[in-house]
Order: C-alpha cells, then structure tokens, then sequence
C-alpha cells in the first residue's frame, strides 16, 4: 500500500510539473508573438516615416499645377517633366524654376497659362528620393 501512494503521489507531482512546463512553453510563445508583432509593426512605421508620397492636381481655372507630398518624408532631389520636357525650361510655365525639395505633409503650386495652345501638356511625370529608396516615379494625365 505504501508502494501505491508513493507511486501516485510521484505521478500526480510529475503530472503537476508536466503542466506547469507545458504552461510555461505557451506563456513564452504568447509573449514571442506579441513581441514580433510590436517589431513588425514599429517596422511598418519606420517605413511610413521614410517614404514621401507625390500627388498632382490641376486646378484649370486658375492655371495651377499643384503638387502634394502626403507622406511623411520630404521629396528629395525632385525632378518635374511635362511631356518629356523638364519644368524649368517648358513654354506657359511663368516661373522657370528647378525644384528641388518639397517637404513632407506640403504642397508646390506652379503657375502655368493652362488651356492654351502653349500648354497643352498632356502628361506629367514626377521623380523624387526619399529615405527610403531612389528614382521613385509619379506619372499621371493632367486632363482627366
């Protein structure tokens, strides 16, 4: 009888530390998860923080070019070309002007005599940097 108490107390500790390991295990691997999801998603965010995002609008009654950074990061080294021709030198563009930087969350307006036989642009194609990566292109119809 001794013998059986024994061996069912043995039992029932190892059944006890069994359980607690198993437990244990999972509790680990809960916090793992958690911790390679808070990663992933400090990543993603870092990433948004790196990127500028380029968008065009033409506001046709006032002869506007308006140029949108909505991301987060500033446009570097930006390069604008109307028809294969570089801002700064394409007829009914008033300002001849090489921009360069558009900072993040802004706009650039250009002025330009729109409507008319000089401007009758059909394309525009916008390059930029960012910090994230190089030669990113924009290219999208003026006239919708």
């Amino acid at each position: 009888m001794f013998y059986l108490i024994l061996f069912w107390s043995s039992f029932q500790s190892m059944k006890s530390m069994i359980k607690e390991k198993y437990t244990l295990k999972s509790s680990n691997q809960i916090k793992d998860i958690i911790f390679e999801n808070k990663m992933k998603n400090q990543y993603e965010i870092n990433q948004l923080k790196s990127r500028a995002c380029i968008r065009t609008t033409l506001i046709s009654d006032f002869g506007l070019i308006v140029i949108k950074n909505t991301g987060l990061s500033d446009a570097l080294n930006v390069e604008i070309i109307l028809d294969g021709i570089p801002i700064e030198n394409y007829p009914g563009i008033f300002i001849k002007k090489k921009y360069c930087t558009i900072p993040a969350q802004s706009r650039l307006a250009i002025q330009a005599s729109v409507n008319t036989e000089i401007f009758p642009s059909d394309f525009i194609k916008i390059t930029w940097d960012d910090e994230e990566s190089d030669h990113k292109t924009y290219r999208t119809p003026l006239y919708i």
